[in-house]
């Protein structure tokens, strides 16, 4: 108590003291102020007694700090030290690292990593690194190892340890980050996350989240979710719990009901606009979709993708369509190219090259629908493909041509009678010739390969020689000439004949272009040689061999003389009895339908449109009759099912499930405040007088329309995934009752696909609820009310959207 009171005192007699000096302090200056020059004595006695006030002021801090310093107990005045020390040394540290900061920064321009990692672990003190610095470092790293993966994919010459060291260099920027070491960056982060995931180094990325979710918004924002759910959904986290990160994420960071906007029920308040609400989190939806794709959930998968396409139908990330073009069967990828192309995306041309190869490797070379059914789909794509962006890649000529030629391979052909199948030569000679014509205005100018094909297939299984003297002449008229492969094909052909001179002729064909070149004829020339001379029965490959081998590597010399000697395989006959055999009526019927598809092209990039106008057109979104595949009740007329989209998408139920309108009528202004009323009125008459500008897609179709569509396309696309996995569910089932390995998922189109799509082009369009119905005398089909109602239960069961009222 004595002690306490002693202080006490103490304080006050050193607060006295201090006031004392404060009058010296103000004498000093006053004689300082006589003693200025004539020009300093202008002060006013407002300024002087400002300095004064200012000083006193001064001297009170420095004595209330010299009080509190007095009464302090010696950790904290420990503690304060330490404080002021460390805050010398981080200004000496910044003036020391300045020059090795800036060759750090201009390391990652130039995107030398080696020097990155060797000039951050130089700095002593990571504080001077900004935001924005950090977040360089982090994002260059990141496409550092994409390169590497890129050039690992293209089986280049790489280093694992290269891949090593970024990866470890990451760890030690988490480390800093963890400890404080580094300014915060939420871009950082997520590059960091994003490294991990890509270099497959999982379990370092889930222990970054889990540290990382616990910190504040300098470190995590909602995007940083999205690509912990890529993370976590790459390490096989089941898909409830990232159902449950996706919830924490829209919690966390609501926005404007981010939550709401983002569920399927959401209902716009203008669909021909855009929505007002800005900065909804599309990337965190890509990420949860993709998570539901990949563990096999594809209904809640299409709704993920129909909410985006709602919100945003014309500029959703092409990343996201494409997702759904790789991972579902190719009926279901056709539709979201399509969707795309409607909507005018300028997708990649390798999105629309990869569609066509998919589409292509699952032809089944025996079935003549298969054939049909696909180059019909690729015409089709190939005019989605035209509408939207007015450009091809080269080899789209090339093939088609080779496509086509392969129908002479089918089983049958062969045994058309001979003037039939040369007018079947013409025919596809004729499609060829117009497909020349038509995609040589956007500069798809047919390959080598496609000659190549015209030669093996029309003149060798078309048994039309004089084709490959037109092939060779269009060869030359496009400025190439035979290449080794032309000459092999030729040489395919003489055998196919069985015609022994023709067989030497073109050998000696493939030697002359040989030495011509300073060559000698390769292995590849003795393989068909040998094959060849089996068909004929002759020994004159061998004897050719016996010939040149001392020209020819003796490395080749054991695989030549084996496929000289080997003999040919019998061919099963019941591998026959399942082929399908086409007959010459369905070969020339499948023909003029390509032709007709082929003509629609023709017709609307006659004048070569930068785009195509959708808005009119026939869109060709849907390949498949669900009616005839599944029995489904979508098949209703188009105006009975916009009512059922009007109903399920708009904020008042105006159309009731049985067709009729409800009237409702606007509340009537509140008496209370007449004059509010009169103004919002006049208001809201002003603006309805001012025209509307409508927004619409780069190919001519409203939001309104696209809206429709695309929900017509999704639920079109919610049946046949339901579809397809209940089909692949049933195999697995199946496989594991007989203790078997489970087949992989069928990706191309099964038989009754095929059925179905064979009769579905450019020409033929699908026509879903268009079919002809009688009416009765009050304008009602019979049974349409019923076909509506049934048609509102599936949709609300495949979305699984509540029942509405009325729909009883």
């Amino acid at each position: 108590m004595l002690s306490l009171r002693f202080k006490q005192a103490q304080a006050e007699l050193q607060s006295h003291q201090a006031w004392l000096l404060s009058f010296r302090s103000i004498r000093s200056l006053r004689k300082w102020h006589h003693e200025q020059p004539g020009f300093a004595r202008s002060f006013s006695t407002g300024s002087r007694s400002n300095a004064e006030l200012k000083i006193r002021r001064q001297v009170g801090r420095k004595q209330n700090e010299e009080a509190v310093q007095s009464n302090i107990s010696a950790a904290q005045r420990r503690k304060q030290e330490r404080w002021m020390a460390r805050k010398q040394t981080t200004k000496d540290v910044q003036l020391g690292v300045l020059s090795i900061r800036t060759d750090l920064l201009q390391a990652v321009e130039e995107k030398r990593t080696k020097d990155v990692i060797r000039l951050y672990n130089e700095l002593p003190e990571k504080r001077p690194l900004a935001e924005g610095d950090f977040t360089a470092i982090a994002q260059w790293l990141h496409q550092a190892l994409r390169l590497e993966n890129q050039a690992r994919a293209r089986k280049e010459n790489t280093k694992r340890e290269d891949t090593e060291e970024i990866v470890a260099f990451v760890d030690q920027l988490v480390q800093d980050v963890r400890q404080g070491n580094i300014v915060p960056s939420v871009q950082a982060n997520q590059h960091i996350l994003g490294i991990y995931k890509e270099s497959g180094t999982l379990d370092a990325g889930k222990r970054f989240w889990s540290w990382l979710e616990g910190q504040d918004d300098s470190h995590v924002q909602i995007q940083t979710y999205a690509v912990t759910i890529e993370v976590l959904a790459a390490a096989g986290a089941p898909l409830d719990e990232l159902e449950a990160l996706y919830g924490r994420a829209l919690i966390r960071f609501p926005g404007s009901f981010h939550a709401y906007h983002l569920s399927p029920e959401a209902i716009l308040s203008d669909r021909e606009r855009l929505p007002s609400v800005r900065g909804l989190p599309i990337g965190l939806l890509q990420a949860i979709t993709t998570a539901r794709l990949m563990r096999g959930d594809s209904r809640n998968a299409y709704l993920g993708l129909d909410t985006a396409l709602r919100l945003y139908p014309t500029s959703v990330a092409v990343r996201f369509l494409r997702l759904f073009m790789t991972e579902r069967p190719l009926s279901e990828a056709y539709t979201v190219f399509a969707m795309a192309c409607q909507a005018g995306y300028k997708l990649p041309t390798q999105t629309y090259r990869n569609l066509l190869d998919d589409l292509r490797t699952m032809i089944d070379p025996n079935s003549l629908n298969s054939q049909i059914a696909t180059l019909r789909t690729i015409l089709a794509a190939t005019y989605l493909q035209l509408g939207c962006s007015g450009a091809l890649f080269s080899n789209t000529t090339s093939l088609l041509i080779v496509t086509i030629s392969e129908l002479f391979r089918l089983p049958g052909v062969a045994e058309v009678e001979s003037r039939k199948r040369k007018r079947l030569v013409d025919s596809v000679l004729a499609l060829i010739r117009k497909i020349f014509e038509v995609f040589a205005r956007y500069g798809a100018l047919p390959t080598q390969s496609a000659f190549n094909a015209i030669i093996i297939n029309i003149a060798g299984y078309g048994s039309s020689k004089e084709v490959i003297g037109i092939a060779l002449k269009d060869l030359e008229a496009l400025g190439m000439k035979p290449n080794d492969i032309t000459r092999r094909s030729i040489l395919s052909v003489a055998g196919i004949y069985k015609d022994e001179e023709f067989v030497k002729k073109s050998w000696d064909d493939i030697v002359a272009a040989r030495r011509d070149e300073d060559e000698w004829p390769t292995e590849k020339d003795f393989f068909v040689l040998a094959k060849v001379c089996k068909q004929i029965g002759s020994d004159f490959a061998q004897k050719q061999f016996d010939a040149l081998k001392t020209f020819v590597p003796e490395a080749w010399h054991n695989a030549i003389q084996y496929s000289i000697d080997k003999q040919e395989a019998e061919k099963s006959s019941s591998t026959d009895a399942n082929k399908e055999i086409g007959s010459f009526d369905q070969l020339s019927a499948g023909i003029e339908t390509l032709y007709a598809d082929l003509d629609v092209i023709d017709k609307v990039t006659s004048d070569r449109p930068a785009v195509l106008d959708f808005s009119e057109h026939n869109v060709p979104l849907q390949i498949l009759d669900t009616a005839k595949l599944m029995q489904s009740p979508l098949n209703i007329p188009e105006e009975d099912m916009r009512s059922i989209y009007d109903s399920l998408t708009t904020e008042e139920a105006a159309v009731s499930p049985s067709g009729e309108s409800g009237q409702h009528e606007a509340p009537e202004p509140r008496s209370q405040d007449s004059s509010a009323g009169d103004v919002v009125e006049a208001a809201r008459k002003h603006l309805s007088s001012q025209p509307e500008q409508i927004i619409r897609s780069s190919t001519n179709v409203t939001l309104g329309e696209l809206r429709y569509r695309n929900w017509k396309c999704i639920n079109y696309l919610l049946q046949l995934a339901e579809k397809h996995d209940q089909d692949y569910d049933q195999v697995v089932d199946k496989a594991i009752a007989a203790g078997t390995r489970p087949p992989a998922r069928i990706m191309g189109f099964t038989e009754k696909e095929v059925e179905i799509m064979v009769g579905t082009g450019l020409s033929e369009p699908l026509r879903v609820g268009k079919g002809k119905r009688r009416d009765k005398a009050d304008g009602r089909a019979p049974g349409r009310e019923l076909s509506k109602q049934l048609a509102l239960q599936e949709i609300i069961r495949l979305r699984g959207l509540p029942t509405p009222p009325n729909s009883g």
